[in-house]
């Protein structure tokens, strides 16, 4: 089952981006309806990407900002 599926009206909205060499770090909020439960769902994780030839070739998410912006090298 995809997440299409479970949540039909999920949207994913970025907060915040940066990038440093081959690196982005995006802060997205998820927020969808479950389709059988109707429950509603919000959460914040980070996306770190690691970008080759203009594509994404990895993709690691955490749920903490500060541990993702180290993981790029963009600690605060």
């Amino acid at each position: 089952m995809s997440w299409r599926e479970v949540y039909p009206d999920l949207r994913v909205e970025v907060r915040e981006a940066k990038a440093k060499g081959n690196q982005v770090f995006a802060w997205v909020r998820f927020v969808g309806r479950g389709a059988a439960s109707g429950v509603v769902i919000q959460m914040e994780l980070a996306h770190v990407c690691t970008m080759r030839r203009g594509r994404t070739a990895r993709l690691v998410e955490y749920t903490d900002r500060t541990e993702a912006l180290e993981a790029v090298g963009l600690a605060e």
